[in-house]
């Protein structure tokens, strides 16, 4: 609890964001919300960053698509994400039939992975949404390589539990459990 008078500007979880070109940083046990515009955690020309133990609970409702994310880890190396959950709550706002064509493609997706190479996701739980995790290029330049997801449980989402993009290689998808998706892994 907050001490005197900050008690009502104080937020029940926190926004790590921007993490830009750090090396060695270990984030564990706490709870993020996404900020405006920006992702929960933002992990950007990064190496070594570890996410032990956070917890993300977002609620879609009335809320911008690009502004749910909960972890994006873009142009970083020689990341771990292990015993995470992250989870959606509220309709998601926005038209399915046309999403796969628009911006909302990797909206609503807990983790995203863009040009990242060596990452390890693990031990965690991911819930609703439109993919579980999405490994990915940026704007069609650049790929994401050698990423492993494993032991982790991803159900509810609308497209995929692992979505990867093409030209992303060396990925490896290991004893995972992926329930309730439109497709398991595409």
């Amino acid at each position: 609890d907050a001490p005197g008078n900050w008690k009502p500007y104080v937020r029940p979880s926190t926004t790590v964001s921007r993490i830009n070109t750090v090396k060695n940083v270990i984030i564990k046990d706490i709870k993020v919300i996404p900020g405006a515009g920006t992702p929960a955690v933002d992990i950007q020309y990064a190496s070594g960053i570890t996410l032990e133990n956070v917890r993300g609970i977002t609620d879609c409702k009335g809320v911008e698509p690009m502004n749910t994310r909960l972890v994006r880890i873009l142009n970083s190396l020689d990341c771990v994400v292990t015993n995470c959950s992250f989870r959606y709550d509220g309709t998601l706002d926005f038209d399915y039939r046309t999403a796969a064509i628009s911006p909302h493609y990797t909206a609503y997706t807990p983790i995203i992975m863009q040009t990242a190479q060596n990452i390890v996701i693990e031990n965690c739980t991911l819930t609703e949404g439109t993919h579980g995790i999405y490994v990915g290029t940026l704007n069609k330049g650049g790929i994401s390589t050698d990423i492993e997801i494993r032991n982790c449980i991803m159900s509810g989402f609308k497209w995929s539990g692992v979505y990867v993009s093409s030209g992303c290689y060396d990925t490896r998808i290991l004893n995972n459990r992926i329930t309730d998706c439109a497709q398991g892994i595409k």
